[in-house]
């Protein structure tokens, strides 16, 4: 029964993590330059090998391989009319 509860709490901090990274990325869609952000799950061997070469740093059970990170995916390009804006296309950034 205790399992069963502990597997509904962690997959409520995945859903719950996903939503604030969401919600952070509608927040900040107009800003120029913004790099949207994105949740991603380990897979369950590569948080099994992790365990076993004692890697966790300290994370709980709940928490293991979920990460956030930020897409580096280039963006649009749009014409502004403002002779002082500029925009970097290709691998300047």
């Amino acid at each position: 029964m205790i399992r069963g509860l502990y597997s509904t709490a962690a997959a409520l901090d995945v859903a719950a993590q996903n939503h604030d990274v969401v919600a952070t990325n509608l927040a900040h869609a107009s800003m120029p330059g913004y790099r949207r952000r994105a949740v991603s799950m380990g897979s369950f061997e590569q948080t099994l090998s992790q365990a076993a070469a004692g890697t966790l740093n300290g994370a709980t059970p709940a928490t293991i391989g979920l990460k956030t990170h930020v897409v580096f995916e280039p963006g649009e390009i749009v014409f502004t009319g403002n002779p002082l804006d500029v925009a970097l296309h290709g691998d300047g950034f």
